[in-house]
Formats: structure tokens, sequence, C-alpha cells
């Protein structure tokens, strides 16, 4: 079970990686080499581990394409022949193939600085090459994979400066010029935890090629893209996000993620927030002030989640979708609409009685012959106006009742699971 370090903060050297005392993999073209095993990294393989910390700016590793790399090595340092690194300088992180290098740029340059046109110097070796195409793709990873069946994932696990977990997030930057932050190209079995993926020109992570499946995803976040998470050509399948922040995707935070779960997640500020496909299940979530907030293809379970300030909080299309114990307000056009498919939604507190769904006759709130549906009450949020949706005492639906069997009854309030009840006696007492 090796473990390995990178430390973002750094510029790119050639290291093992194998400690955090002087040997950690640096910058972002290290990440890269932990991932693809070039120079001296050793690729992750099944049940290896990975602390990273600090922020990387992905936009300074490029891939350039030059007339031939013959003889043109990792740790060579690099730059714009024509100016003599009047515009740009760097390091070779990686020889790709016979035309390709990959560079991570000296801090302070980004892509926008490279013109290719003004060709390329290997200062190491005085050889200068003409290039005619340059780019910024993000983290490619087409690496190992790891093993969920048999207990080995590869787990990649962002750290705070003293290497320690505590949930402090790296930052991995896209600068709005790397086309991706994430690449997945036929890999399995990974835990990600505590990365927020930011600022691409198109995705956060991208499933790219092949079968990228079991991949479980902790306290990250992916914003300010395009897209959050989605298939692109790849089959990005039974995933699990637990606890992660979807903000600010203009299109979605995620795409087709089929067989997928999503657990205490936040989601908000993009146009469809979520959406599950081919089964999920979302169970516990915060999902305000998308276009849509959940758009569900073929059997979705929606559980205890809160929903404010959507246009529409469900749709659902192409199978049944069940929506329970979940709050839904301040809705622009409907809480629910549905085409093509049927939606139960059980015991939901709805603030617009007259727009809690569409009308499709597909919709319905009944159980045991009587409609569960709570119409009545207030909405209840702590402060909504400063996006704080606990709710409490004198909340619709507070303390609602659900038989699901003789002498068995389900006791909840609508909406995340954030009741305050009142305790008596030294050690608690009654609720």
């Amino acid at each position: 079970m090796p473990t390995y370090y990178c430390d973002l903060g750094q510029d790119y050297a050639d290291q093992t990686g194998a400690d955090k005392i002087g040997n950690e993999l640096y910058g972002v073209g290290g990440l890269m080499a932990a991932f693809r095993g070039t120079g001296a990294a050793t690729a992750l393989a099944a049940d290896d581990t990975l602390f990273i910390k600090g922020t990387g700016l992905l936009a300074r590793l490029v891939n350039i394409t030059i007339a031939d790399t013959t003889g043109w090595l990792i740790t060579h340092e690099v730059r714009n022949a024509v100016g003599a690194g009047d515009d740009w300088t760097g390091v070779i992180c990686e020889v790709i193939d016979g035309t390709h290098i990959l560079v991570e740029l000296d801090s302070g340059k980004t892509l926008a600085n490279v013109n290719f046109n003004d060709n390329v110097e290997n200062t190491t070796i005085a050889d200068t090459e003409a290039a005619s195409a340059v780019t910024a793709l993000g983290l490619q990873h087409d690496g190992a994979s790891g093993n969920m069946g048999a207990g080995t994932p590869i787990k990649v696990t962002g750290v705070n400066s003293s290497w320690a977990n505590d949930g402090t997030r790296i930052l991995l930057d896209g600068g709005n010029e790397t086309t991706y932050i994430l690449a997945l190209y036929t890999i399995q079995s990974y835990i990600w935890e505590n990365i927020e993926f930011h600022d691409p020109t198109t995705h956060c992570v991208s499933a790219v090629a092949g079968s990228c499946y079991y991949h479980e995803w902790v306290n990250c976040s992916f914003n300010t893209g395009t897209y959050g998470v989605w298939l692109e050509a790849g089959s990005p399948y039974y995933y699990q996000f637990t606890g992660c922040t979807f903000h600010t995707c203009t299109t979605y935070g995620t795409r087709d993620t089929r067989y997928s779960n999503w657990v205490a997640c936040v989601v908000h500020d993009c146009g469809v927030g979520l959406y599950p496909s081919y089964g999920g299940a979302v169970v516990d979530c915060l999902i305000y002030d998308n276009t849509t907030g959940i758009f569900c293809v073929i059997t979705t379970l929606i559980a205890h989640c809160t929903f404010n300030g959507n246009t529409f909080d469900v749709d659902s299309q192409y199978g049944p979708t069940t929506i329970v114990a979940c709050r839904m307000s301040n809705y622009t056009t409907d809480a629910i609409k549905v085409s093509g498919t049927s939606i139960r939604d059980l015991y939901c507190y709805f603030d617009d009685d007259a727009n809690h769904d569409d009308g499709g006759n597909e919709i319905t709130s009944d159980f045991k012959g009587s409609s569960t549906r709570i119409i009545t009450g207030i909405a209840g949020h702590q402060d909504r106006a400063n996006k704080k949706f606990m709710v409490g005492i004198g909340a619709g639906g507070y303390r609602t009742e659900f038989e699901i069997a003789t002498d068995h009854v389900l006791r909840f309030c609508p909406g995340l699971p954030t009741m305050q009840l009142p305790r008596t006696g030294k050690s608690g007492g009654k609720q």
C-alpha cells in the first residue's frame, strides 16, 4: 500500500514522491507524473494513496507540438526561440512522443503567453525546433486502475499545509484556459477527496473515453465550468458523491452519470443541477437557484432534499421517480415537471399549492388512498435570503408521521434533516 506526496506549490522537479521531507512530487507537472509514471515517478496503482497539498494552476501545463523531440528529455529547460524567452520559459516534464512535449511553464506564465509561431528552443542542449500547435488540456489521466471489488481502490486525497487530512480542499484551477481540469481515459476504482475542480473552458471532470467506472468523490467541489462532471465519449458509471458542491456550472452540475448516488451535496447556480440516469438516488441534498434542480432519466429516488429558488425543482422523463420527504419552496414555475413517465411524491412540503406541479396525469401523491402532500404552514427556513435553509419548530410538515407498517412509524420533517427539538433533563430527556 505505497503512499506518495505532491506539493502543488513548488515548481516541477523530477522526483519520486516517496516521502514528504524533500522527495515530494512538485507542481502540476509532478501530479501528471504520478498519474502517468514519467521520469522518477511511479505511476499510481491499485491500493496506492497520493496526498496532495496546495494550489495548482493547470494553465501552466501545456502540450507543445514540435518537429522532432529527438534528444529532448525530462527536466530540459525550454523557451520561445524567437525573442529568446521574452514571452515564456519552462521545463519539460514529459516527452510524450516524437513530436509532443509536456511543459510546465515557469511561474507567472500560462497558455496565453505561448505563441507556437515563435518556435521552441531547448536551452539545455542548444536545439531549436519548429512548433505547430500548443494546447492546455488539463490533467490527462490514462494510467492504472484500482479495484473496488478487491478493496484496493486508488486514493487521491487533498490535505492541509501540514499534510493532514482535516477536510481542507486543494485547488486545481484551470484559469479559464484549460479544456478540462481532469480528463479520464478508461480508469476505474478511485476515491477522490478534498479537491476543488475550478474554472475550465469546458468541463471540470470528463469521462473522455472508455469505461470510467467506480469513482467516489468525497468533499469535492466542481465549479465554474460548462459541466461539473459528465459523459463525453466515455462511461462515468457507478459514481458516489458525498458532501460535494456543484455550482456555477452553466449547463449541468452532473450530466448522464449513470447508476450513481448523491448524498449531502450542495447544488446551486447551475443550468441543470443534477442529471441522474438509469437509476440513482439523491439524498439529504440542498439544491437552490438553478434553472432545473434535478433532471431524472429512468428510475430515481429523491429523499429528504431541500429545493429553493429553482425554475423547476424536479423534471422527470423515461422512468418512474419517487420524491419523498422533500421541501420545495420559492420555485418560479413548477416544483415538479413530468414528461413520459410517472412521479410519486410522498410527504413533501410545497409552499405554493397552485404551482406544485405542471398538471401532468402521471404525478400522484397518494398513499393508501390518501394524498400525502403538505401544503399548509410556512417554509420555515432559518434565513432564506442569506441561503440558510435549516428548519425547525413551526415549519410546514414539522414532525410528519408516515406509517410504514403496524406499530412502525417514521417521524420526520420534510427537507434536510435539521430538526431542532426542545430537550429536557440533564441527559437530553425526551424529544
